[in-house]
C-alpha cells in the first residue's frame, strides 16, 4: 500500500499544476498575437500551408501596450469585423470561428486571474490531496466567501483542468491566424498598401518640393 503523500508534497503538485497552467495561457496569448498582427499587415505562407504570422516590433509594443485581456480580445473583434465582408465564405468562416473561441477565452481569463493573484493554502483537516487549495487572499472579500465551504476555494484537480482548457482554447486559435495568413483577398489588399506607400516614396524623392 503506497505512503500517504505528506502535506509538503501535496503543496508542491499545487504549485507545479499552477504554473503549468499558467504556462498554457501563454499559448493563448501568443496566438492572440498572432492573430492580431495578421489583421495588421502580411503574413507568410510557406508551400507546405504552415504560416507565420511575425508582426513588427510596432505591432508588438502595440500589443503589449494593452494590459488589460478584455480589451485585447474586444480590439481583435473589431479588426476582424472591419477586414471581413459579410458575404465571403472566408470571411464568415474566420468571424464565425472568431466569435465562437474569443467567448470561451473570455471565460477562461477570470481562472487565469485566480491563478496569478491568489494563493496556495493548506487545509489540514481535509483528505489527502484534497488540502492543498488556490484561495484568495485572507484580506479580500471573497476569502470569507469561500474560506467556510466544505470544498474551500479551488483543488489541485480543479486547477489542472483549467490547465488543460487553457492548451484546447490556445490550439483553437490557430485556425483562425492560419486562415487569416492564407486568405487571398486580405493579403492582396495588404500587399496593394505596401506597392502603393512605395509609389508615393517614389513620387516623393522625385518631386521634393511639392
Amino acid at each position: 500500500m503506497a505512503e500517504p503523500i505528506s502535506a509538503e508534497a501535496e503543496a508542491a503538485v499545487m504549485y507545479q499544476a499552477v504554473g503549468v497552467a499558467l504556462g498554457h495561457w501563454v499559448q493563448i496569448e501568443q496566438n492572440l498575437y498572432c492573430i492580431f498582427a495578421g489583421c495588421l499587415g502580411p503574413s507568410c505562407a510557406r508551400p507546405d500551408g504552415s504560416t507565420w504570422t511575425g508582426g513588427t516590433g510596432a505591432s508588438s509594443a502595440l500589443y503589449s501596450s494593452i494590459e488589460n485581456f478584455r480589451v485585447r480580445v474586444n480590439m481583435i473583434t473589431g479588426m476582424i469585423d472591419t477586414l471581413m465582408s459579410f458575404d465571403h465564405p472566408d470571411d464568415i468562416a474566420i468571424k464565425t470561428l472568431w466569435a465562437s473561441e474569443s467567448k470561451k477565452i473570455n471565460k477562461c481569463a477570470g481562472n487565469r486571474n485566480k491563478l496569478a493573484h491568489w494563493e496556495v493554502m493548506m487545509f489540514n483537516d481535509k483528505a489527502p490531496m484534497r488540502r492543498a487549495r488556490l484561495m484568495p487572499s485572507m484580506h479580500s472579500r471573497e476569502y470569507g466567501e469561500l474560506a467556510f465551504k466544505p470544498e474551500p476555494g479551488f483543488s489541485i484537480t480543479d486547477v489542472q483542468g483549467w490547465g488543460n482548457s487553457f492548451s484546447q482554447a490556445a490550439e483553437k486559435l490557430r485556425p483562425i491566424y492560419t486562415r487569416i495568413a492564407l486568405h487571398e483577398r486580405l493579403q492582396g489588399y495588404f500587399k496593394q498598401l505596401v506597392e502603393a506607400q512605395e509609389q508615393n516614396r517614389q513620387w516623393m524623392l522625385v518631386n521634393p518640393g511639392l
